[in-house]
């Protein structure tokens, strides 16, 4: 009946736990791109695309991952291109990089921190 909320049905998805899974892309992406700002300041040079997204999943994905996947992401990232054609194909004009990946802790870090403070307020980090 209108107005009605129907009873959960085995097999409906959680739409916090869908939440969940889209902040752990999101904290990826994040700390990706911090990762990828440190490449691109002065000293970063040794830093590669491979050990940025490497230190992204590790941070952001891989205690979610059984271990087959870990090892499938592990090989996987050998694939990745340099860090600046990854720029280029994200269509970064490399004179305003720094402008746009030092944006980076003021928005997508400010959502990722009060994403998962609420989640880990209210016990939900866990949800299967």
């Amino acid at each position: 009946e209108k107005g009605e909320l129907k009873a959960a049905k085995k097999g409906d998805v959680s739409v916090a736990r869908t939440l969940l899974r889209l902040m752990w892309a999101t904290r990826f992406v994040y700390v990706l791109l911090v990762e990828l700002d440190r490449a691109f300041a002065p000293g970063g040079e040794k830093l590669t695309m491979k050990g940025c997204c490497s230190k992204a999943y590790d941070v952001a994905l891989k205690e979610n991952h059984p271990w087959i996947l870990q090892k499938g992401v592990a090989v996987a990232v050998n694939l990745l291109p340099t860090k600046e054609k990854f720029v280029k194909m994200l269509g970064i004009d490399m004179s305003k990089r720094e402008s746009y990946l030092e944006r980076t802790e003021k928005s997508f870090g400010v959502i990722v921190k009060k994403m998962y403070g609420f989640y880990e307020e209210k016990g939900l980090m866990k949800l299967p």
